[in-house]
């Protein structure tokens, strides 16, 4: 059985939108292999190509190219049990966010969020355990945050930005209804902005006994049904905070994982991948990403991956990309103004 899984939910919010249109979802619940009945058990996981399969059935059946955006709106408060309860009750955004980072294998394991905290922006990433995440898998995953803690904070907030990792689509009419606020495609992850104000807003529902309750609940639930350990994703866990200073080596991660360095390159090995190669492809992508913003300096670009001067920087940019950081820079501003005039 496919160890990365997805809850039933998302495909119960699918069928919401067929029934809704009058259309036949039998081919929908077909690609998931189970019954009308089946799908309102609570209880049900869908494997992984169970679930990508009912998004690119459920896509071509709806003709609908905001099927994720409009899938998100029928999900009733509450149908994501403890990470709805848990947002409503904790003390702030800061930390109903990174409770739903730490708890969301519960709903879906083949995601990885995480959040960061920025001192004029703060963000959600949302990754993945498997490679690329569909597109309509990205954006119901986002739309359902952005929609469900609207409802669990009392709060009509809206994210500073929302960055998606593939091109943008023609009409962009029902992105800007759901989430009023600048997209960016085309980023080389999807990532969340959320202004900083919001981001250390108090909740109004705080409830600290509920919330311990809840995190032993939660806690207990993770233990009896553990997410999947993924060795790539793990030394990138590892790896990502100490980016800017360097500080990482085979032997530090290995030892925070509870590997011996050979044990570990031993794992990594079995999937045809070595701490290099992650490294390497972590510097890239985090470099990338910097210099789409031009109001970064290159110099401190190559700071923010643990690089000491931006000569070294740009010659091992060069050899991920074929072209200097400059270069890659001047590429991208052009296509990325007019589409951020376009949809601003």
């Amino acid at each position: 059985m496919n160890r990365f899984t997805d809850s039933v939910c998302t495909l119960r919010s699918i069928v919401a939108v067929f029934e809704k249109r009058g259309l036949d979802c039998g081919a929908v619940l077909r690609a998931a292999g189970l019954t009308r009945k089946q799908a309102d058990d609570p209880d049900i996981r869908l494997s992984l190509d169970r679930i990508e399969a009912v998004w690119r059935t459920a896509a071509q059946a709806s003709n609908d190219p905001f099927l994720a955006l409009h899938a998100a709106e029928t999900v009733p408060y509450g149908s994501y049990g403890i990470l709805d309860f848990i947002c409503e009750a904790a003390p702030t955004v800061d930390e109903a966010l990174k409770r739903l980072c730490s708890y969301y294998p519960l709903m879906n394991n083949c995601a990885i969020l995480t959040a960061e905290s920025g001192r004029k922006e703060c963000a959600l990433y949302l990754g993945s355990h498997v490679g690329k995440l569909l597109p309509p898998m990205i954006e119901f995953i986002f739309s359902t945050i952005v929609i469900h803690t609207r409802l669990c904070w009392h709060m009509d907030w809206s994210p500073g930005r929302v960055e998606f990792p593939y091109p943008a689509p023609e009409d962009l009419s029902e992105y800007e209804r759901i989430f009023r606020c600048s997209f960016k495609f085309e980023a080389p992850i999807a990532r969340l902005a959320i202004p900083r104000d919001i981001w250390d807003s108090a909740i109004p529902t705080a409830n600290p006994a509920l919330l311990r309750l809840l995190d032993d609940h939660a806690a207990a639930l993770l233990a009896v049904h553990p997410p999947p350990q993924d060795t790539e994703a793990r030394v990138r866990s590892a790896i990502g905070p100490k980016l800017p200073s360097g500080e990482y080596c085979l032997e530090s991660v290995a030892r925070e994982m509870g590997f011996s360095p050979r044990n570990l390159q031993r794992h990594l090995k079995s999937i045809d991948r070595s701490f290099g190669q992650i490294l390497d492809d972590m510097r890239a992508q985090t470099a990338r990403y910097y210099l789409e913003d031009p109001d970064i300096p290159i110099g401190e670009v190559a700071g923010k991956i643990g690089y000491l001067g931006a000569g070294s920087f740009s010659r091992a940019f060069r050899r991920w990309t074929g072209l200097t950081p400059m270069q890659y820079r001047r590429k991208r501003q052009k296509p990325l103004t007019a589409r951020m005039g376009r949809i601003s």
